[in-house]
This record gives C-alpha cells, structure tokens and sequence, in this order.
C-alpha cells in the first residue's frame, strides 16, 4: 500500500505542477497571503510516507513567520518538490527545513550531487548519475519555472556524499515574530 500512497502523491503533485505552469501567467491563479510555515508542516507531513522504512528525521527549525502574497498550491508544489527530492535521496540522518528571515532552507543529510549534475538540476527531465528508480527528471525542472515565474530565487548547494542544501528566497514576502 505504501508504494501505490507514494505512487499517488508523486501522480497528483506532477499534474497540479504541470497545470499550474499551462496557465497565462496570473491568469485563473488566485493570489493570498500564505503562510509558508503552515504550507511547510503540511508538507513535511506528506513527505513522512516517503520516510516509513528509513531512520531518517526530518525536523523544522522556524526563526520567523513567513508570508508571501500567492498562489498558495504554487508555493506547495515548489516547496513540496524539494522536501521530497530531500526526503527521497536521505537513507540516514536528517532533513533540516527552516525558515530565517526571507529565505527556506531544506538541508539534508544524503547522496548530494556532482558538480556536474548541479548543472543540470533544473533542465527538463535530467536525472543525477546517482538518481533513483521512479522518478521523471521533471520536479526540479517544475521548481526552477516557478522560481523564475514567481521571482523567488533558488540556489542548490551540494557536496556529493554528504547532502545538499536548497534555499528558497522570497524577496517581497513579509517576516513576522513567531
């Protein structure tokens, strides 16, 4: 059952994803203010079934609250994409997602990624050389349209062997006392 789970999440992320991109630009994409704090619990809580089998921890670390004015299903696909692509290549150890200032930060303890597969991370359907069976090479692909369509700044930082790190900036969001 928990692959068939996982199989229907990926399935149902990937069509929205892809349904969102489809759009004119801010047409039919109803903008509110969302809190990315409680976006990132959902999907930390979506990302577990991806952790059943594995001694990994994902914890979070909120500094501040942070909210963006948004489409709220954009901002979960693109957050949900990297805490899955974390949780996916994470066999121990931990996934780290915090919120400090302006930026996420998801921070991983697993495979990390060459120089050379950094690269490539967001063109359409590239895998690493250390990619896993399943995928379709297209969820950093989907990050990296909606980062430049929505003016939100990724950076991926990785050390292969060690785990990789991608922040998430959001300039014209609004940062709150906790």
């Amino acid at each position: 059952m928990t692959k068939i789970q996982r199989a229907a999440v990926q399935m149902t992320n990937l069509v929205e994803a892809f349904l969102l991109l489809a759009r004119e630009p801010d047409r039919d994409i109803e903008a509110n203010m969302v809190c990315i704090n409680d976006l990132l619990a959902e999907e930390v809580d979506r990302a577990s079934i991806l952790l059943e089998s594995r001694s990994v921890k994902v914890k979070t670390d909120f500094f501040n609250r942070l909210r963006v004015r948004a489409p709220e299903r954009v901002v979960s696909v693109l957050l949900g994409n990297l805490l899955r692509n974390a949780c996916t290549y994470t066999d121990e150890g931990s996934v780290l997602v915090s919120i400090k200032g302006k930026e996420v930060t998801i921070t991983d303890t697993g495979i990390g990624m060459s120089n050379r597969d950094q690269d490539h991370a967001f063109h359409a359907f590239s895998r690493g050389s250390q990619a896993r069976p399943g995928g379709h090479g297209v969820g950093l692909n989907i990050v990296g349209k909606l980062s430049d369509r929505f003016g939100w700044p990724v950076t991926l930082r990785s050390t292969q062997g060690e785990g990789t790190t991608a922040l998430v900036d959001f300039p014209d969001a609004v940062t709150e006392d906790l």
